[in-house]
């Protein structure tokens, strides 16, 4: 327990942290000890009203035990009302200030060495070189080790942009949609042609040679469907192909393959699945019947504008579907490993700005990355992080949602994005930051969003170690001469709520808990956003920027306030939690975060694991180690 009283100290007196031996004059009072010292600092900030967090106390003993660090009164004022001025006085944390001081002295005491050390070097007037008299080395000087490891002045690792989104706004009209789904279509055609039972597709016009049944489409067709409910002119009862889809006497029939969009999906009165897929030349009806378990499964998870391809039988004017193919992930995808022992750390949805925020927890975050805290295997592993991702939502905003302000600590959007700069800024300068946008930040609701703009977020750019990159983006990391890295797609997720709430599978096994179970679902479809009405998009009339042509390594997400970790064919999935509490937004809908969760990755073994810096856990499965960090390993391969 932190004291709460104070003694009385001189404004101008000075308290070391470690007792020098010195000749002290006689009658000199003794330098303060641990505990004076503590108290002084305790009370200062008391007096002052600032929030004394657990991480405070670390950082308490390294500044007032074995270190040659002094301060005094006078500095600790100077230190506040300097960062009063750029902090808000709310956001300002015991721990926040404690790391200021201590940054501040070690490079104050850093300056004071190196002077004294040329100081030493410059040779007096009468030790000046003379023929007579051979120059005279000085041995260099030894600076003292500070508490923590000095941290690398440069940037590790490498980082590529494969992927970045920065084209400039312009006007829509429609037929940019048109093209928008054209290109959608060609691409992911492409990606399904490499399957074998597609290598030899037909267009959907050749398939309608002969005249239409009198129950099928018409390419004038206007009817409006909605949900299972079918036109009142289709008695589908009668459907002649329905009728004998199941029959076993039916006479074998021409195979056909084809690749389209799905343009409808309805129930039939039996039970059965009918699509309307669609390709370039035209569309035509699929029917999956409910014997073809297998099947009837995976088209039940099917949904409106996916690409798809068909194999069947060609039936009048219909397709029996005997099988139903997704882009999704190769077999063989290669799961690359890392020839050194490095780390990444994935974190999302910081919300800085909320009164929800959690300064405590992301403090106790940046303190295990400086090595302050954890085991000796936490801190070890802390110094061998060179990657840290971030995708979306690093500040609340502003004007978001309905009375958004009443739930706002601070509420200008500069200010926010200042407060989160101040945060980022601890992280140690080696570590390559990449941070992506999300629904919350300055930019366009529309995606693909662009970085971080500048106006806004102007602390944030010029940093050596800080990417800001588009919402999605796709990242290499770590490539060497001999080795080509790894390919990180991170996407904020807003389009993760629509499929959590109309796909079955997800919603009936987890829903906002099963963030996995979203993503795998993505990556089948090789689109981050496959319905039209999922989220709002630029229609870009020269490709569908949502795509994934290339399967990444790891696929990075956020926007749930959830933690998941899972595989899928060779494919790392990682959704990081939240720095926020529990919102009335989220009390309302029920959703209950997870906050303070950070997945990190070790990438020459592709192990992943969990850290929590959430306070006064009691996790039965993790636990709390002395260190105050609970450890989790995933909860399984999926």
């Amino acid at each position: 327990m932190l004291e709460t009283t104070t003694s009385p100290v001189e404004p101008e007196a000075t308290a070391t942290a470690s007792t020098i031996p010195s000749e002290t004059p006689p009658g000199t009072p003794p330098p303060p000890n641990q505990q004076d010292l503590k108290k002084l600092l305790v009370g200062f900030l008391l007096d002052r009203k600032i929030l004394i967090d657990e991480a405070s106390l670390f950082i308490l003993d390294d500044l007032t035990q074995d270190s040659p660090l002094s301060f005094s009164f006078s500095l600790l004022s100077q230190l506040y009302e300097s960062e009063a001025k750029q902090t808000h006085p709310t956001g300002m944390t015991g721990s926040s200030f404690l790391r200021l001081l201590k940054t501040h002295l070690e490079q104050k005491q850093s300056t004071t060495t190196q002077s004294a050390a040329q100081q030493l070097q410059q040779p007096t007037p009468s030790q000046q070189p003379t023929l007579q008299q051979p120059p005279q080395q000085t041995p260099p000087l030894q600076t003292p080790s500070p508490p923590f490891p000095t941290p690398h002045t440069k940037p590790l690792g490498t980082v590529e942009l494969l992927f970045h989104y920065t084209k400039a706004s312009k006007k829509r009209e429609v037929k940019s949609f048109v093209s928008y789904f054209n290109k959608r279509y060609q691409s992911i055609k492409q990606i399904l042609q490499n399957r074998q039972e597609l290598e030899n597709v037909t267009s959907i016009s050749r398939l309608q040679t002969q005249p239409p049944h009198p129950h099928t489409f018409s390419r004038n067709f206007s009817g409006n469907f909605s949900g299972k409910q079918w036109n009142k002119d289709r008695p589908w009862k009668q459907d002649r192909s329905e009728a004998n889809a199941d029959a076993a006497d039916r006479p074998v029939q021409e195979r056909v393959a084809v690749i389209g969009m799905i343009k409808e999906k309805r129930e039939t009165a039996n039970k059965n699945i009918i699509l309307v897929v669609e390709d370039p030349t035209g569309f035509i009806n699929v029917l999956v019947t409910k014997t073809r378990s297998d099947l009837f499964a995976l088209i039940k998870q099917c949904v409106l504008d996916e690409v798809i391809g068909v194999v069947g039988t060609l039936g009048d004017h219909i397709i029996f579907a005997n099988n139903i193919l997704l882009p999704d992930v190769p077999l063989n995808k290669e799961l690359k490993k890392a020839p050194d022992e490095v780390y990444a750390l994935f974190l999302s949805d910081i919300h800085v700005g909320s009164k929800q925020f959690l300064p405590e927890e992301f403090e106790r975050f940046l303190l295990w990355l400086n090595g302050g805290l954890g085991s000796p295997q936490h801190r070890e592993i802390a110094k061998k992080v060179q990657y840290l991702f971030i995708t979306g939502d690093v500040v609340d905003g502003v004007g978001v949602y309905p009375l958004q302000q009443q739930e706002l600590i601070i509420k200008d959007i500069y200010q926010q994005y200042e407060e989160l700069a101040r945060y980022l800024k601890r992280v140690p300068p080696h570590i390559q930051i990449i941070l992506s946008p999300g629904n919350h930040d300055a930019v366009r609701l529309e995606e693909p969003q662009p970085p971080l703009h500048k106006e806004y977020a102007q602390s944030l750019y010029g940093w050596p170690n800080l990417h800001l990159v588009s919402n999605p983006a796709v990242v290499n990391i770590h490539k060497s001469k001999n080795f080509p890295g790894f390919d990180v797609l991170m996407y904020h997720g807003y389009s993760f709520d629509h499929y959590i709430a109309t796909v079955d599978h997800i919603r009936e096994n987890g829903g906002y808990d099963r963030a996995d179970l979203v993503m795998k679902f993505l990556l089948q479809r090789r689109h981050l956003s496959p319905s039209h009405s999922a989220a709002i998009y630029i229609p870009d009339d020269e490709e569908d920027p949502l795509v994934l042509s290339k399967v990444p390594d790891i696929f990075a997400c956020g926007h749930l306030h959830k933690a998941a970790i899972a595989q899928y064919r060779n494919v790392t999935l990682l959704c990081s939690s939240c720095w926020q509490g529990l919102t009335p937004f989220q009390e309302k809908m029920g959703h209950k975060p997870e906050p303070a969760r950070v997945p990190i990755v070790n990438l020459q073994t592709r192990r992943c694991t969990m850290l929590n810096f959430e306070k006064h856990k009691d996790d039965e499965k993790g636990g709390v180690g002395e260190d105050g960090i609970q450890k989790k390993e995933p909860g399984g391969v999926r």
